[in-house]
């Protein structure tokens, strides 16, 4: 069986009700095969699924896992790189007597 790689809209909808944003914020830390497994835990199987991605986080991002939110720098756009083409099809076609070589 392969693993999917999204989310239904009905487990997305589970995910932002309040019982399980509580169940996913009790259960972190722990093991999730633990969550998976416990009867107590409202939708168990998607909380579990939130602990071990919010485990894989916290082992990357160390800093983005502890403010919970993603780095302010993760959402400034990136600046296109130009290359060598796109700059001289910028000298080629600038203003008739006047050739600029600028990168801006």
């Amino acid at each position: 069986m392969q693993p999917r790689e999204t989310l239904t809209s009905e487990e997305l909808a589970l995910l932002l009700t309040e019982p399980v944003q509580q169940a996913i914020a009790a259960a972190r830390g722990r093991d999730p095969l633990e969550v998976a497994l416990d009867r107590r835990i409202p939708h168990a199987r998607l909380v579990a699924t939130q602990v071990k991605y919010l485990a894989r986080a916290e082992r990357k991002l160390r800093r983005s896992a502890s403010s919970r939110r993603w780095p302010s720098s993760r959402h400034r756009a990136r600046p296109v790189r130009r290359t060598r083409r796109s700059r001289a099809m910028r000298c080629s076609t600038s203003r008739a007597g006047s050739v600029s070589t600028r990168s801006s």
